[in-house]
């Protein structure tokens, strides 16, 4: 048949025969309408309608163009009659056409809510849910086949197990209605199940088809517990909060250990730069990164350029904390006296969202008003409240209402200026090149065979003997030395036993031993405890503010504690210690006491790569002389610094230390093993074969202890993280089922779950202590962030990856969370298991994500596949392409099916355009779900 076009200089319409197929009466394009009941597609056409009545002025069409009025679309008149041809031009006439015979046929459920079998209990065999057919038209139509829309397009996949298909097949009768059964089968396997149902329907008057697309759900699980776990209040966005100045702030009275310590050399005060905090009080990210680029960074980093380049990076950073900070702030909350301090209730504390630590301060005044703030200091942290004290002065009475602020606690950031201040500036330390190792050489067999180890496992572990050895045979004021490899790896192990080597063959050396993270240091410390170190031999020094409940006990007797509160010692006191262990940020506390530079003979940070490198710098600047030795540890391919800014981390400073090192010539893999870098430790099982090929080019060995290896998204009230029940329920059976199992004997110690969502990990921790024990075994089961598990490890890991609507993914990925699209993420989280790893999770959306493709395909294969069956043949991936595959995925699906998943899959293959789906405040959003940063 002939088609019809609006050429733009006249508006007449112009009859057009090319690449034309027959499908159905002829009709004018111009004036040709849609009669449907889904209020969806009557809303697009009307709005089609109302555009081409805007189009078609003349006016409004681009000359040398024509309007296609099928498609609303302009097209070069060169390229019109490819155009003609198109998959999309033919798409949109097979739609219009359908149109008109589907507008005689009803289905019951509509586009939007589609078929919904409710909850069903697992234990039932079978649910059935029917489906209506009814024929309201005239003429010869028949139901002619009936199919799942995972089971349509160009692959052949598995079927879904689940759902069982009406058999009726027939003859619509004139305002008949036939009712089909669906049925699903839940397996005894909790969550939520979804497809679609396609009913292809033969008009034999029009010699057409058409078809009618349900999307079909079911929930598996506890109709009681689902609804425990439902929002508690629909999910309202909160108003962006902006800085704000505490003008006529009435100081309250500090926690006794501020004022008690004697230090030799003052903080820094190190405030931000009023024009560098005016940057951002407008324009866009890279306008902002831009404009600190030009005005405030150097064209080279050098070692007279450095500490300016890394502080201006750190104002920036603490901009954004404040910013982020200010998201918590509350508006009317109550105190509650208490002697002579107020309690205060701060939701997400246990969380720390926000962080709140012993000594920080946090300001009060009335709501509304614009006179002073009251500044109470924190005195004690409970679990969801502080407690504070005021000026002698402030009073509050029972009921009063108060708007609070919380204040950055701004001690890391001045100890890493302190450090920056500092005008040593060694290059062998800061850029190490080719003339720092002229001569050096790896050692010697003999020197390798000679080691007498602490440890004795490590005898049969050449690359261990080999790193421990070169560290040894390193002379005063070399190059870093670094411990480069995965996970398990064995690097603690070596930077443990090469310490205490260094203690033995050389009585006048001492040892500064620091990590990122105080679980870090206590692992590091606890490993030299279990190595023979004595308490009078090593200080566990922990910086006043933190916790004395969070220090693990069989470090109690390693550290100075007084009441219940950690106590600096003095600096004769510390000197006396041949290893202190402390964070990076607490490293500044013997050179704030007095220690000279040049004290300790050996630095060593572990979990380097986790460090800022200010923060790695506060160990080397301040106590390093020219013949300190530095050794680092740590994984480029696992997660870096915790950096809020995004002008930050983009100008740097989400680069380590110890990536920046990795990246020098001196430090290739190839030629610098056994001089410079001690890398690939031997792996200690095979649960890591994946990322071992991902990450690793396959170089890590394979070396087992038998012993070990043997053995929906949803947001409520005000708070922007995402959870899902049903794999709430999911981690829960699981758990349980580890916790019974008698042959396991495992303690919550062994057992931990990772999250990327706060929301999600505060309602796991909530489900699994309702769990009843059939017997008790003490420990504390960990549920947090991948950032609180990296540099940990647990005999059984079990992942919650949460994402099961593809709608909110790219938010994820523009903000660097979650799991999809983050490789170094994805890393640490599979990577914590020593002998299991559990992923509980959505397929269909994390195998968007190339990389999850392949994990999830090496899972399938190693028949360790349990749920819903994988939507894509082993081959297609290799075969096509992420672009093909994609591409597929989306002419495959049908109208809303195709319009839920399209946005992701353009995510994924890079063709995301400047919408992200998140409005003016997800950064704000973002910033509220990001992790903190350990302040001490």
């Amino acid at each position: 048949m002939r088609r019809a076009c609006i050429m733009p200089a006249t508006g007449r319409v112009v009859s057009v025969d090319a690449c034309h197929v027959a499908y159905g009466p002829p009709y004018t394009l111009a004036t040709f309408s849609i009669h449907c009941k889904s209020s969806r597609h009557s809303k697009l056409v009307a709005q089609s309608q109302e555009e081409d009545n805007v189009q078609r002025d003349p006016k409004n069409i681009p000359k040398g163009t024509v309007l296609c009025t099928m498609c609303n679309t302009t097209i070069a008149e060169h390229l019109f009659n490819s155009h003609l041809c198109s998959k999309r031009h033919l798409s949109a006439i097979s739609f219009h056409n359908s149109t008109a015979s589907f507008s005689r046929v009803e289905v019951s459920g509509n586009e939007e809510g589609g078929l919904d079998f409710g909850i069903v209990d697992p234990g039932e065999h079978l649910a059935t849910l029917p489906i209506e057919v009814k024929f309201t038209g005239t003429g010869d139509v028949s139901l002619v086949e009936i199919r799942l829309s995972s089971m349509t397009g160009s692959r052949k996949f598995k079927q879904d197990p689940h759902f069982t298909l009406p058999q009726w097949r027939g003859k619509l009768l004139h305002r008949d209605t036939h009712l089909l059964t669906l049925m699903f089968h839940p397996h005894n396997l909790l969550g939520r199940f979804e497809d679609g149902i396609e009913l292809v329907f033969q008009d034999a008057t029009l010699n057409q088809r058409f078809t009618a697309v349900r999307r079909v759900r079911a929930e598996v699980g506890s109709k009681h517990e689902l609804a425990s776990l439902a929002p508690v209040a629909p999910y309202v966005r909160p108003k962006p909060k902006r800085f704000r100045a505490h003008a006529g702030l009435v100081d309250g009275i500090q926690v006794p250990f501020v004022s008690c310590v004697k230090w030799a050399v003052k903080l820094p005060r190190s405030r931000v730069p009023e024009p560098i905090r005016k940057i951002f009080e407008s324009g866009s990210p890279e306008a902002q990164a831009l404009a600190v680029q030009k005005a405030y960074l150097p064209k080279d980093l050098n070692a007279q350029t450095y500490p300016g380049h890394w502080a201006t990076l750190l104002h920036v950073e603490e901009v954004q904390m404040i910013l982020d900070l200010s998201q918590y702030d509350m508006e009317k909350e109550t105190l509650t006296a208490s002697g002579p301090f107020y309690a205060l209730k701060v939701p997400g504390l246990a969380e720390k969202r926000p962080s709140v630590i012993l000594g920080d301060q946090i300001r009060v005044r009335q709501p509304g008003s614009k006179g002073h703030w009251w500044g109470g200091y924190v005195h004690k942290v409970e679990l969801n409240q502080v407690l504070l004290r005021f000026h002698n002065n402030f009073k509050a009475f029972q009921g009063q209402l108060f708007e609070v602020s919380f204040s950055l606690s701004r001690t890391p950031l001045r100890r890493m200026h302190q450090a920056l201040l500092i005008t040593w500036k060694p290059e062998r330390i800061l850029f190490p090149n080719g003339e720092h190792i002229a001569g050096a050489h790896p050692p010697t067999a003999d020197e390798i065979d000679g080691l007498t180890l602490y440890n004795r496992y490590m005898e049969g572990n050449p690359a261990q003997k080999l790193a421990v050895a070169s560290i040894l045979s390193q002379p005063p004021g070399s190059v870093p030395f670094v411990i480069f490899g995965p996970p398990g790896t064995g690097k603690t192990v070596v930077s443990v036993e090469a310490i205490r080597q260094i203690l033995a063959r050389d009585p006048k050396s001492r040892v500064l031993a620091c990590a990122p993270s105080n679980s870090a240091a206590d692992l590091l410390a606890d490993r030299l405890r279990q190595q023979g170190l004595a308490p009078s031999e090593m200080l566990r020094l922990n910086a006043a503010s933190r916790l004395v409940s969070t220090l693990p006990g069989t470090l109690k007797a390693y550290a100075r504690i007084s009441g219940d509160a950690f106590v600096i010692p003095p600096v004769e006191d510390l000197s006396k210690f041949r290893v202190v262990v402390a964070t990076c940020i607490s490293a500044s506390l013997p050179y704030c006491l007095g220690v000279g530079q040049g004290h300790f003979s050996h630095i060593f940070i572990d979990e380097a790569g986790q460090a800022l490198e200010p923060e790695a710098m506060i160990a080397i600047r301040t106590m390093a002389s020219v013949h300190t030795n530095v050794v680092l540890s740590g994984d480029p391919q696992q997660l870096g610094p915790i950096v809020r800014s995004r002008v930050a981390a983009g100008l740097g400073l989400s680069t380590s230390y110890l990536d920046r090192l990795m990246s020098r010539d001196v430090y290739n893999l190839d030629t610098g093993k056994g001089i410079t870098l001690g890398t690939y430790i031997e792996i200690p099982r095979a649960i890591l074969s994946y990322p071992n090929e991902k990450f690793y080019q396959g170089e890590l060995q394979i070396r087992a202890d038998p012993k070990v290896i043997n053995s929906e998204d949803k947001r409520e009230a005000s708070s922007p993280s995402f959870f899902n029940p049903h794999e709430v329920l999911v981690v829960k059976s699981y758990v349980q089922d580890l916790r019974e199992d008698q042959r396991l004997r495992l303690d919550d110690t062994q057992i931990g779950i990772i999250s990327p969502y706060n929301a999600q990990n505060a309602k796991i921790r909530a489900a699994i202590n309702t769990v009843a024990l059939k017997k008790s075994r003490p420990g504390v089961l960990k549920v947090g962030s991948v950032e609180e598990f990296q540099g940990q490890e647990r005999r059984v890991i079990i992942i919650s990856t949460v994402r099961s609507n593809s709608n909110f993914v790219n938010f994820d990925i523009k903000h660097s969370l979650g799991f999809v699209a983050n490789p170094r993420r994805f890393n640490v989280a599979i990577t914590r298991a020593q002998a299991l790893l559990i992923i509980v999770g959505d397929p269909v959306v994390l195998s968007l994500d190339p990389m999850w493709r392949e994990f999830l395909e090496f899972i399938h294969s190693s028949g360790g596949w349990r749920g819903k069956p994988k939507d894509w043949g082993s081959d297609d991936w290799a075969a096509h392409g992420p672009r093909d595959i994609a591409r597929e995925r989306r002419d495959d699906m049908k109208d809303a099916m195709d319009e839920l998943t399209r946005r992701m899959q353009d995510i994924v293959i890079g063709k995301v355009s400047g919408e992200d789906g998140g409005g003016p405040s997800d950064g704000e959003e973002a910033a509220q779900e990001a992790p903190w940063r350990e302040d001490e």
